[in-house]
């Protein structure tokens, strides 16, 4: 067996050899920490400004939803920009976002973190009234490393979010029933355009063979399928399934300088179909007779608030648990800027179920679609004429309405809507409510229906 001799020269050799081949690992191995390490302080730092960004614009996006609850006001359109940047201060400063030294100057506020203004170009270039508010919140991240740099550092985050408010300008799911402008229940000006419902007032629906103008009510026909909103049928048993499960078709309103759709009157039906068609609808409720403003069962001193003296009548039904009828304070709780001076403004509806599908409303909250004049045909989009042909009427709005029952000359009252003859009057008592919360409708400038809230960026 031959023995490996390695000679002393190449001993040397190979030492420096080994030496150099160290000296590079270590080298590359300071290199790689160095690479290593500025990456970690690099994560370390995005992680922290990424979170701190999301958090300014979740501050962003909920200060403006605060301020713009608040819009529009067509009364008072200068108290309602006030109202709005104190409502996105308050909550500003309830949620930790540094609000010292907040001045006013004009329709903003400025303040260490946010500036906050009021808006009028949510829907057009120069809105009639505000509609929206912006807040912009603006600090100091809580990165360390790149703080630390000189003339880097401090590194600030800033995020803005434009909230506005208006009124659905499409609605799908209403009644077959349309309310008049110039009925007792809206308020008096003289443009029907202008005309509000008076939030509280009860609002009576005649039914009746023999009331209004060539039989015509109130009453609307439309297509069972889902057609256009002008295309009706004068079916009485269409009309009928329509109250019991709403309209399906979508129906345009109103809004400055474009016309609303036209929708025609049912002269094919009577007082039966309305009679039953309620009752039927009505006798789906009292998943909400449990509920009293999320489990509140103390409601003297709310109920009381329904009698100020701006509603004529105020609601009389105390809620009874139990009573398979869903009251008035079961359905509504008060949302942000409720008011007992106005106590049928500014509702939130009460989730009636819950536990299920989260989805469940009461069968008395209906939307009713708003007209000029019933007596009145306007004759735009549809055929109208005299004698018993339908009428026609342009869509000025929506409006929300409760349902506390039906009266008929020979059955009383019944919050069930359930009195057997009536002979050939029907009569539907209704209360005009005002919703305000986040809404997926198209929105639009109107002074009538629900105010919506959504976030436009």
């Amino acid at each position: 067996m031959r023995r490996l001799f390695i000679r002393p020269r190449s001993r040397l050799r190979i030492r420096r050899s080994l030496r150099e081949t160290r000296g590079q690992v270590t080298i590359m191995f300071a290199a790689l920490f160095v690479v290593l390490t500025m990456f970690g302080i690099i994560v370390v730092d995005f992680g922290a400004w990424y979170a701190d960004r999301r958090e300014a614009q979740t501050d962003a996006d909920l200060i403006s939803l605060a301020g713009a609850i608040e819009l529009p006001d067509f009364d008072n359109d200068a108290d309602a920009v006030d109202r709005a940047l104190a409502s996105a201060l308050d909550w500003a400063a309830a949620n930790d976002v540094d609000v010292s030294g907040a001045m006013v100057a004009g329709n903003t506020l400025s303040a260490a973190e946010v500036e906050i203004e009021v808006l009028n170009t949510c829907f057009s270039d120069n809105d009639e009234v505000h509609t929206g508010v912006r807040a912009t919140v603006q600090r100091e991240t809580s990165m360390f490393f790149a703080n630390l740099l000189p003339g880097f550092g401090p590194v600030e985050v800033t995020t803005t979010a434009i909230a506005c408010s208006g009124m659905p300008v499409v609605m799908t799911g209403f009644l077959p029933w349309a309310v008049a402008t110039a009925g007792d229940c809206f308020t008096d000006e003289l443009d029907p355009l202008d005309r509000t419902p008076i939030l509280g007032e009860r609002c009576d629906l005649v039914v009746g063979g023999g009331a209004g103008e060539s039989g015509d009510v109130g009453q609307l026909s439309f297509d069972p399928d889902g057609g256009a909103c002008e295309e009706g049928t004068g079916s009485a048993k269409v009309y009928e399934e329509q109250i019991i499960n709403g309209v399906q078709v979508s129906c345009r309103a109103a809004t400055e300088g474009e016309s609303g759709d036209s929708v025609s009157s049912n002269t094919g039906v009577n007082v039966g179909k309305t009679k039953s068609g309620l009752e039927a609808r009505l006798a789906t409720e009292g998943d909400c007779s449990a509920n009293y403003l999320g489990n509140q069962t103390d409601l003297s001193e709310l109920s009381a608030s329904f009698a100020p003296p701006n509603v004529s009548t105020p609601f009389e039904k105390t809620p009874i648990a139990g009573d398979d009828v869903d009251d008035f304070f079961e359905i509504w709780m008060p949302g942000s800027g409720w008011s007992s001076d106005d106590p049928a403004a500014n509702l939130v509806p009460y989730d009636c179920d819950p536990d299920e599908d989260g989805s469940q409303t009461s069968p008395r909250n209906i939307t009713l679609i708003i007209i000029g004049d019933i007596a009145v045909d306007d004759g735009v989009g549809c055929s109208g004429g005299g004698g018993n042909s339908p009428h026609c009427y342009e869509v000025l709005g929506f409006a929300r309405m409760y349902i506390e029952g039906c009266s008929t000359d020979s059955g009383g009252f019944s919050a069930k809507c359930d009195q057997s003859g009536g002979g050939g009057s029907f009569t539907i008592h209704g209360r005009f409510v005002e919703s305000v919360g986040n809404s997926a409708f198209e929105l639009g400038l109107s002074r009538l229906g629900d105010v919506q809230t959504f976030l436009k960026e």
